[in-house]
């Protein structure tokens, strides 16, 4: 099960769990109070961008779903699949 580091936190997740749903369960959404942001996982409104360090599957509005390595890059956590150890930097 992968695992990914946020804070002093370390979650276990599914592989292929949804990066935004695994925050969410555990309460540690970035902004306060917001499950999905205004636009509701549409990629419009990068209230859910956060820079990650590792290895995720992340989709990509022309090629579809592409795995990338990051190195403290922002992604969109709404449209991030967890794949293996992760760390959230900001």
């Amino acid at each position: 099960m992968p695992k990914v580091r946020i804070q002093q936190h370390e979650l276990e997740c599914r592989t292929g769990e949804n990066l935004r749903e695994l925050l969410v369960r555990f309460d540690l959404v970035p902004e306060a109070g917001s499950q999905w942001g205004t636009c509701k996982g549409a990629i419009g409104c990068g209230t859910c961008k956060l820079k990650v360090k590792g290895t995720i599957a992340a989709y990509e509005k022309e090629q579809g779903l592409v795995v990338k390595e990051l190195n403290n890059e922002q992604i969109y956590s709404c449209k991030a699949r967890v794949i293996s150890d992760i760390e959230i930097c900001g």
